[in-house]
């Protein structure tokens, strides 16, 4: 949903670069970078962060038991 007059491309061309950029591991290190430079500035608040299951994959091991007192 870009403006192809202020970005020059179609929506499509920017999700075709975009997944490509995912796969060759460009995205996620430009991510990395961009959050580095700003945590250095104090521009990161994660007052309101939050983390779902869409975003962290779950772990396949067995939870943790607890240990019995005494």
């Amino acid at each position: 949903m870009l403006p192809r007059k202020q970005f020059g491309l179609s929506g499509m061309t920017a999700w075709r670069r975009l997944e490509e950029w995912t796969r060759a591991g460009v995205r996620g290190k430009l991510q990395e970078r961009l959050l580095d430079e700003l945590g250095l500035r104090g521009k990161v608040d994660f007052s309101r962060a939050s983390i779902d299951s869409s975003s962290v994959r779950a772990s396949k091991r067995r939870p943790l038991q607890a240990k019995p007192d005494g």
